[in-house]
């Protein structure tokens, strides 16, 4: 079994700017307030990461779960721009993919990734 590296940086990316942020401005929160959003994976045992969504940016070790959940979390500024969304994708899902062996992804390939996904959903 495996489990997609970026596939889960644009879910995460899409709660937070495309649902969390529009939702919230929707409803008339201040742009002051903070969005508090919390994640949680499960049944991530034996999994291998990988990246099917983007094959050109194949992970270089093959990294392995043998935990099998991980719950991650931030505090995303509801006034946070889309450049800067990347930031809070990186903090929530950092406890997920710390689950496969200590790994943790270069900002520069979540901020590639969630850029791209953002320019994409024209946010």
């Amino acid at each position: 079994m495996v489990l997609d590296a970026a596939l889960q940086l644009t879910f995460v990316a899409e709660a937070l700017a495309v649902v969390g942020q529009v939702f919230a401005r929707a409803m008339g929160c201040a742009e002051t307030g903070k969005l508090d959003f919390s994640f949680r994976w499960t049944r991530l045992r034996d999994r291998t990461l990988v990246s099917l969504l983007k094959p050109s940016r194949l992970l270089i070790y093959q990294h392995h779960s043998t935990d099998n959940d991980a719950v991650g979390g931030c505090f995303l500024p509801l006034d946070t721009a889309s450049s800067a969304i990347f930031q809070y994708v990186q903090q929530a899902t950092k406890p997920l993919f710390h689950r496969f062996d200590g790994l943790e992804l270069p900002s520069n390939w979540v901020q590639l990734v969630v850029d791209e996904f953002l320019e994409r959903r024209n946010y």
